[in-house]
């Protein structure tokens, strides 16, 4: 339905007791009773936002408010404190194009540059203003690529590729202003060729070029201006005042850019509807509550929005989560650009559309008892920054509909042909909702994961390359827009740290196998049948050292190893080591292809040195893996820490053995020999050698297989929904119990002290709150499914 824009959320203050009550209500039924006593009791909206946090204290322990339900009404009474919406959170650009990659591989590292560029962009410190045009752009790229795949159209083209590597490093030369004084007094790039490109890539990959947004970028040429003022380029080079002056400037400049394009990012992932109810609140809020709340009492799951869904990201996630959109034409909406953003998710991602003309509703001055797409729709709509074209997919979705006419007479008749309408209530169909969530919060943790450590590095490498020495000043910005000035750094990185076309799959089978949080733990303290398969792989090709071990998103963790001769203190079971730093994650990039290499930590045969100056500074720059492996480097190092000493966080991992494993790694003629081993038909794990003996890399194949069939055999069993417990445990303990069973056992503590006192309460805890507790995209879906599977 339609949300804040068609309908402005009305200031607290300005609410009556009443109206608080309905906002209240709002919140789901287990607030209804409050409702009630605060509408009794005469709470105004001027009442409580005037409280104090001590009067909400007091007042929540009078009405005997449990902790969670405190947290939510008061995130809930913060928001509507301002007549002006929230801030709209921006959804993680590329998400969507990465899920044609695993049938288009060519285009998963072009959806990871096209996240990282809007990222960059959003990141930049100065000309804010430019950047965010430039954010509309890129997005307008990722829409005509994608289009043009759904379409069968899209075709490799390698100057979208370059494009886009360019567009990264000048959009990463504006993280500082100090960086960016130095980059506009120097010749890199400018947004407007880079966006020129950008359309020609488009055209070369056969996009739809009218589906490209154009932009100009004034405020570069306002600064340009100043700086020729001031004497020209040069004149304000070598005179730090004016140089100041400059960043001064640049600085009240984008102090008046709203932050959109800035904004936080926030990516949810929503329970699963059977239906969403798109309409223009203005033309039919009544009868769309009554349809709800009829659906409702029949068992659906009905998403209406009744608390002004402003979030974008939210928003268009339970328009994908609902199995069906049902779109209420109404005579005005298609004048609501929500609505019609809503009909462009739902069409975008498959999500079936069934129209239904509203009593009374005509088109054409009443020529017409259904919209004609081509006159009636709107062409295109932007909003927040993102254009859509709601014509294009009413056609599509309108084609071959058969709709429904609502009747105020007939109504109960009009709502039994609806629920026909609806999906069938089977455990079948409720299990493919939840696998297509769990498609899209695997995508979503690809591209984060990949996009963070991404933009660290560039950062990191071209500030250490830039400045070897680290002085700072003017020059050393000078030295870092050179660096960053070409594409060089981010090609360099990526080819350190690739990412399969089929990551996000890959990622939900790992999750799926266990191989990762507690699950992995118990592998690697009850591993004896994998160290068999170790100890033949050391057989197999006289070699020093065997190990399996699991790749997850951004580390590799060692499930079980053996070295041909050890002491009792070198082991490294449950040792973990940074993903980019790993020959085995070529492996998986590779889509399984063997690996025989030799093994030395050089740059070198695209391996990042863990000595070299490009990871110290990455360690220094914030990387928890890079940061935690060169400290175990540095303790193995120091003749004073003993062999027996810790380098696991989970499993029996020593410094003795990083230290055998760093003896032999540095051994110029020891090689490299890895395999893939699948689990849930995905890459997810590798077996490898390493030493001086000789032996087919191919040999290991046969015991990959092995070892594949073991993970299997001890994956965690998953609990179908018919076998549900029907009664969600009540106490502290029990929760604590039941996000065990479920591999969450590790937020526990986090979620009691957020106020959780039964598993009831988890339907209240909102996707911030997870993702405060570090939970990943897959990890909250694979909450929210066991949450929904209690209710089935």
């Amino acid at each position: 339905m339609g949300a804040a824009a068609s309908a402005p959320r009305q200031p607290l203050r300005s609410l009556s007791a009443d109206s608080v009550r309905e906002l209240v209500e709002s919140l789901g039924p287990k607030f209804a009773d409050l409702a009630k006593q605060l509408q009794e009791n005469g709470y105004d909206g001027e009442v409580l936002a005037d409280a104090s946090d001590e009067d909400l204290d007091e007042l929540f322990g009078e009405l005997s408010v449990s902790k969670l339900q405190q947290k939510v009404l008061r995130n809930k009474l913060r928001k509507s404190l301002d007549e002006r919406p929230a801030a709209p959170a921006v959804g993680l650009a590329g998400e969507g194009l990465l899920g044609v990659a695993k049938d288009l591989p060519w285009i998963a590292p072009v959806a990871f540059l096209i996240g990282a560029v809007v990222k960059a962009a959003q990141d930049a410190a100065a000309l804010k203003e430019d950047a965010a045009r430039f954010v509309r752009v890129v997005r307008s790229v990722e829409g005509a690529l994608q289009r043009a795949a759904a379409d069968g159209k899209l075709t490799e083209a390698a100057l979208i590729r370059e494009a886009l590597e360019e567009a990264l490093a000048h959009c990463h030369m504006l993280a500082r202003e100090g960086t960016c004084v130095a980059m506009l007094l120097s010749d890199s790039a400018t947004f407007e060729a880079l966006q020129a490109k950008l359309h020609s890539a488009c055209e070369a990959c056969a996009a739809d070029t009218n589906l490209l947004v154009s932009e100009s970028y004034d405020q570069a040429k306002r600064l340009e201006k100043e700086v020729e003022a001031l004497g020209g380029a040069e004149v304000v080079a070598a005179d730090p005042k004016l140089r100041e002056r400059i960043t001064a400037s640049l600085s009240a400049a984008d102090d008046q850019v709203a932050a959109v394009a800035a904004a936080p990012v926030v990516e949810y992932v929503v329970d699963a509807y059977d239906c969403f109810l798109s309409h223009k609140r203005s033309d039919c809020q009544d009868l769309v509550a009554r349809v709800h709340d009829r659906l409702t009492d029949a068992g659906y799951r009905v998403f209406i929005d009744r608390e002004d869904l402003e979030e974008l990201p939210k928003l268009k996630a339970s328009v994908r989560a609902s199995g069906k959109l049902v779109f209420f034409m109404s005579p005005k909406i298609f004048e609501s650009d929500w609505c019609m953003l809503e009909l462009c998710t739902a069409v975008d991602s498959g999500v079936d559309v069934l129209p239904v003309t509203v009593e009374g509703t005509t088109w054409g001055n009443g020529e017409r008892v259904f919209p004609d797409a081509q006159i009636d729709v709107p062409e295109s709509v932007e909003i927040q920054g993102q254009v859509y074209y709601p014509r294009a997919a009413a056609a599509k979705a309108f084609a071959h509909a058969i709709g429904l006419e609502h009747s105020r007479s007939y109504f109960d008749a009009f709502i039994e042909k609806l629920s026909k309408r609806l999906p069938a209530k089977s455990a079948e169909d409720l299990e493919a909702k939840f696998k297509a969530q769990d498609e899209r919060a695997a995508r979503y943790d690809a591209m984060e994961q990949q996009l963070k450590a991404l933009t660290l590095m560039m950062q990191a490498v071209a500030q250490i390359r830039g400045d070897p020495e680290e002085k700072g000043g003017y020059a050393a910005d000078k030295a870092v827009v050179a660096q960053l000035a070409t594409p060089a750094i981010a090609k360099e990185l990526q080819s350190m740290m690739p990412v399969a076309a089929c990551e996000p799959a890959r990622l939900l089978a790992v999750d799926e196998a266990g191989l990762t949080g507690e699950a992995l733990r118990e592998r690697i303290a009850n591993n004896a049948e994998l160290k068999a398969v170790v100890a033949e792989a050391i057989a197999v090709h006289g070699s020093d050292m065997a190990m399996i071990a699991t790749v997850e998103k951004d580390k590799q963790t060692i499930v079980a190893a053996e070295f041909r001769e050890a002491a009792d203190d070198e082991k490294l079971d449950g040792v973990a080591v940074p993903r980019e730093m790993t020959h085995c994650q070529h492996i998986i990039a590779n889509g399984g292809a063997p690996r025989d290499v030799k093994w030395n930590f050089s740059l070198n045969d695209d391996t990042i040195d863990m000595t070299s100056a490009d990871a110290m500074a990455i360690s220094k720059a914030g990387h928890a893996g890079f940061g935690a492996f060169h400290a175990a480097a540095g303790a193995c190092m120091d003749e004073s820490v003993p062999n027996d000493h810790s380098a696991a966080e989970y499993g029996p991992g020593t410094i003795g053995g990083v230290r055998k494993l760093f003896t032999l790694a540095n051994d110029e003629e020891a090689r490299y020999r890895g395999v893939p081993i699948q689990v849930c038909g995905e890459n997810v794990c590798t077996l490898c050698t390493a030493g001086k003996g000789d032996g087919d890399v191919k040999d290991l194949e046969a015991l990959a297989a092995k070892a594949g069939a073991i993970l299997e055999k001890q994956m965690p069993k998953a609990v179908p929904v018919a076998a549900q417990e029907p009664d969600a445990p009540a106490t502290n303990d029990d929760v604590g119990a039941w996000l065990k069973a479920r591999r969450l056992g590790k937020f526990a503590d986090g979620l009691l002290a957020m106020g959780v006192e039964c598993v009831e309460d988890l339907h209240d805890v909102e996707p911030e709150d997870c993702i405060a507790l570090g939970m990943s995209h897959i990890q909250q879906n694979r909450l929210r499914k066991e949450l929904a599977k209690l209710e089935t």
